[in-house]
């Protein structure tokens, strides 16, 4: 499960897990991550997991995104230790080895353990 490191001037304020498939960050209570701060927009940014990794998308904010220094202007997909500003805050993101695919090989599969699903 990846994680997000939340800091304010250098100090490690949270680490929060990303359980969900979305996580909205911004200042209004709808979001998963909340800050109380006006350079931060009511609905901000937000983090999509896609398959195997995760998207961040600036949503119109006032002030902008910044991923690794640079201004947010489209989606892009996360790394890790990734570092996000918005307003105040640095978030850092940091991805597990569960959300990586694993490659599977074909003399690994047993065709007598071979499960067939059919569709009605």
């Amino acid at each position: 499960m990846a994680r997000i490191l939340i800091s304010k001037n250098g100090e490690l304020l949270k680490q929060i897990p990303i359980t969900a498939d979305r996580t909205r960050i911004g200042r209004g209570p709808i979001n998963q991550l909340c800050f109380v701060d006006s350079t931060v927009s009511r609905f901000h940014a937000e983090i999509v997991r896609r398959g195997f990794c995760y998207v961040i998308e600036d949503k119109k904010s006032v002030n902008g995104t910044r991923l690794n220094g640079s201004l947010l202007t489209e989606k892009e997909i996360l790394s890790d230790y990734d570092e996000i500003v918005i307003g105040e805050y640095t978030l850092v993101f940091l991805s597990d080895e569960t959300d990586s695919p694993v490659a599977i090989h074909p003399e690994s599969f047993d065709a007598s353990a071979t499960v067939y699903v059919l569709r009605r």
